[in-house]
């Protein structure tokens, strides 16, 4: 899955229209007496769509009170969030990284990074910090801001969900608050230095070739019943589990053979998959969702392997079902 940094895909126009149905063939005055057939159509009260201007298309339906951020709109926010991370004056710098959104154009997360900001990790590997901008409108999203890195070799990206920008929008308020954006984090640069920290610990971490599917699969939070006792169910598990199984033997040959068997190759084969999910519906839903798992499970892993009494099959539990 190539990148995609067009930003006119999604800058198209949508606008609020009322909702009516199909009174059909009748008489709206009920007078009985009347011999009319016209069709008439009845408002639906308290709710609106939300249109693709330019096709016509309805995107979602929302009550009256909804506020309709634009994508435009929520770009600009994002120019201004962009200054508050980067500390910067301007936008000059700022470049489209990677857009996500499906084909309906419902919703989109819009990845920024700073075209002369890197992350520089034992002085070979680069890692991107990046902004990422969601915003919806079919409500399933506030409009808000998160953090994250991406590996600038492969394009493998995480979502660092605890350190969101503390800037959310739920579309049911009036106005977009007003004033700069408070960071959850305090620096960037302290940010960086955990990361830095975090890759250290890992790349000095060894993991067993058989360990690294379980570890996968509880990283991004994907269980299979493969012991489920009707019998079609536990075949579809199984064949989810074969596709899941065989991409990630193929990426560990990759990553193993390029970085090490060590928990920093691990956290590249959790973060490739999260970018490119091979095999999950709907997939575009789908990146965010594996991208904020895999930032989360960076932390929790990096904690569980520094107490002294860390043991690999008490900490996967369950998931060592899934061992090769």
């Amino acid at each position: 899955m190539s990148r995609n940094t067009n930003l006119e895909e999604i800058l198209f126009p949508v606008k609020l229209c009322d909702i009516f149905y199909d009174g059909g063939p009748s008489d709206p005055t009920g007078d009985p007496s009347c011999e009319t057939t016209e069709e008439w159509r009845i408002s639906i009260p308290g709710y609106r769509a939300v249109v693709n201007a330019l096709t016509g298309e309805p995107l979602a339906v929302v009550s009256k009170n909804y506020r309709l951020v634009t994508n435009q709109e929520a770009f600009l926010l994002g120019e201004q969030c962009f200054k508050a991370v980067f500390d910067a004056v301007d936008t000059s710098e700022m470049e489209i990284f990677n857009i996500i959104t499906p084909k309906q154009k419902s919703f989109c997360h819009v990845d920024i990074v700073h075209k002369h900001y890197a992350l520089n990790i034992w002085a070979q590997e680069i890692w991107l910090p990046f902004i990422r901008l969601t915003n919806s409108y079919n409500r399933t999203r506030a409009l808000h801001f998160t953090l994250g890195f991406c590996r600038k070799l492969c394009d493998n990206g995480v979502i660092f969900e605890s350190e969101t920008i503390e800037f959310r929008f739920f579309h049911t308020k009036d106005m977009i608050p007003k004033g700069e954006f408070e960071i959850g984090f305090h620096h960037l640069k302290e940010l960086e230095t955990a990361f830095i920290d975090q890759m250290t610990l890992l790349k000095a971490f060894h993991v067993p070739e058989n360990l690294v599917l379980p570890l996968a699969c509880q990283a991004l939070g994907l269980k299979f019943d493969l012991r489920a006792t009707d019998h079609q169910k536990r075949e579809k598990e199984h064949h989810k589990f074969d596709i899941l199984k065989e991409g990630i033997q193929a990426l560990t040959e990759r990553y193993f053979s390029q970085l090490g068997e060590n928990g920093y190759a691990l956290l590249n084969i959790v973060s490739d998959y999260a970018s490119r999910p091979f095999g999950a519906p709907l997939q575009s839903m789908r990146i965010n969702v594996f991208q904020k798992r895999t930032g989360s499970w960076i932390g929790s892993f990096t904690r569980a392997i520094r107490a002294s009494d860390f043991n690999i099959s008490t900490y996967l539990g369950p998931y060592l079902d899934y061992s090769l």
